[in-house]
């Protein structure tokens, strides 16, 4: 049986730090973000995460797809896990998105 399927919605401070952790892990994760930009970084040149203290930073390459994107998910095999990672404002809006 395949591993579990895993979503993260936005990638930033603590979606980026927990998703490429699991993906150092070897899970199966799409990042899925509202920004352009850190979308098209991440496709480039992967998700690097750093530490403050004694932890060597790492760079993990990463599947990244922009909210715009996300239609194509609907023909592949569903989530089954999905970590919404949104500021408190935009939790029910993103929830709902990705409700499916």
């Amino acid at each position: 049986m395949a591993g579990k399927k895993i979503a993260v919605v936005c990638t930033g401070a603590v979606g980026g730090y927990a998703g490429a952790h699991m993906v150092k892990a070897g899970e199966d994760v799409t990042f899925i973000d509202f920004w352009p930009e850190h979308v098209d970084h991440m496709k480039e040149h992967g998700l690097t995460i750093t530490h403050l203290r004694d932890v060597e930073p790492f760079t993990v390459p990463v599947r990244a797809l922009h909210v715009t994107e996300a239609q194509q998910l609907s023909k592949e095999r569903p989530f089954d896990i999905a970590f919404i990672c949104t500021i408190s404002s935009d939790t029910a809006c993103a929830a709902t998105l990705f409700k499916q």
